[in-house]
């Protein structure tokens, strides 16, 4: 795990603070071998079976750069496969997202990694819609509109829970409701 952490830690280094992509696709690629049992391709184009990543709450964040690594890869230079992989990825982030969800046993924890998984989804959209404007492949909007009506279901499940806590806390209704037509605006 903590090598897998480095790795990922270098990755986004080479990104964020060099803008290196083809460096930054290496170390993330790196991550994510070591964090399956039998995956040992550094070719960051490909992604392992979903049964054979170890870690997976530790991989999440990996796939996800690795997916937006992949996508910023295609805008630089129109590779349809750097586009391809980019939802592959992202596809693998949310079912470890929604692994580790079922895994969860404190609500508060459930509740962030929720949120963070609606941004995956959105992710998702985006890279799947891309495919389809890039190859009209119908599969691919439908894909899209997959993932976006999941996505709506995780902001309803998420504002539905912060409504059951906000009660649980003995919050009044007046503000409750103060909070959710703020919410609106």
């Amino acid at each position: 795990v903590i090598i897998t952490n480095l790795y990922y830690e270098c990755s986004a280094l080479y990104f964020f603070e060099f803008n290196d992509i083809h460096k930054a696709l290496e170390y993330v690629q790196l991550a994510i071998v070591h964090g399956c049992n039998n995956f040992p391709d550094m070719d960051y184009l490909s992604n392992p079976e979903f049964d054979e990543i170890m870690y997976t709450y530790d991989l999440i964040e990996p796939f996800t750069l690795k997916a937006y690594l992949l996508y910023m890869l295609y805008r630089e230079s129109n590779m349809y496969t750097g586009l391809k992989s980019s939802f592959e990825c992202q596809e693998i982030a949310i079912k470890l997202y929604e692994r580790k969800l079922l895994e969860i046993t404190e609500e508060n924890e459930g509740l962030n990694l929720a949120d963070r998984k609606s941004i995956a989804l959105n992710n998702a959209v985006w890279y799947a819609t891309s495919l389809y404007l890039a190859t009209n492949d119908m599969a691919y909007a439908e894909k899209a509109f997959q993932f976006a009506e999941k996505s709506k279901m995780q902001l309803l499940l998420i504002k539905s829970r912060k409504h059951y806590h906000m009660q649980q806390a003995g919050l009044p209704v007046n503000l409750i409701e103060q909070e959710q037509r703020i919410g609106k605006v």
